[in-house]
């Protein structure tokens, strides 16, 4: 099995590269910040205390998080209902970040994680993909952009979900705040690994960013090996 293992900071456009590449390889596409969605929102649903490490506990032997393949996405279940539509929410996404502080959480979600790249040729993306879930990927990206773009891009993603009362200063703000949160984490905080492609997309579309990877996948999938995977690529 090949893997392609995409990290970077909240809203720098990794799902939408990851399902792009996902796509043109004819991979599958793995999101796992959506699997802290899932259990954010199961705790959200069951009133779990995110204080209480044994309420925590208990609650993670009651999740069961499938993966249906269609196409080349993973549509995700929670003890078998379809929940795509459900964590997209400002809300939850908010909770998923403090999710994904919990070291519980984290070792709850690992060997699940491990386990789809085992069994398929994956994209996938997150937080902690390079340098803790995949250390051993194929092809690693550590894909950014500038904060100011990131903000603009997440505003833009909530309009799209219907939400008129987008505030930039406030999304700017969250996202720099959840910057600190990611990489200052005890377990499995964001970071560079240095044999990941650094990739600042802050000029440059969806679909040229795809095709640049795909192409970078193309030589690694022919052995040929022949570019510098630590040298940052500023497009």
């Amino acid at each position: 099995m090949f893997s392609i293992a995409i990290d970077g900071p909240a809203a720098a456009g990794k799902t939408s590269t990851a399902k792009c590449v996902a796509k043109k390889l004819g991979f599958f596409y793995i999101d796992t910040g959506a699997m802290y969605r899932a259990v954010a929102l199961y705790f959200a649903d069951n009133n779990i205390d995110f204080t209480n490490h044994e309420q925590i506990k208990e609650a993670l032997l009651k999740i069961n998080i499938k993966h249906k393949m269609r196409d080349a996405n993973a549509v995700m279940f929670l003890n078998d209902e379809k929940i795509e539509n459900r964590i997209r929410s400002f809300e939850i996404a908010e909770a998923a970040s403090k999710v994904s502080t919990m070291y519980f959480v984290r070792r709850f979600l690992l060997d699940f994680q491990r386990n789809l790249a085992k069994k398929h040729n994956v994209v996938m993306e997150g937080r902690d993909i390079t340098s803790v879930v995949l250390p051993d990927a194929d092809m690693k990206i550590f894909l950014t952009a500038k904060v100011k773009e990131r903000a603009k891009r997440r505003s833009a993603d909530y309009k799209n979900l219907g939400k008129t009362n987008i505030v930039f200063s406030k999304v700017l703000r969250d996202i720099m705040i959840r910057d600190i949160r990611d990489t200052k984490r005890r377990f499995s905080p964001l970071k560079q690994t240095e044999d990941a492609i650094i990739i600042d997309n802050t000029k440059y579309d969806l679909e040229y960013i795809a095709n640049f990877i795909v192409t970078l996948a193309d030589v690694n999938f022919k052995g040929e090996k022949d570019f510098d995977s630590k040298k940052k690529l500023s497009l």
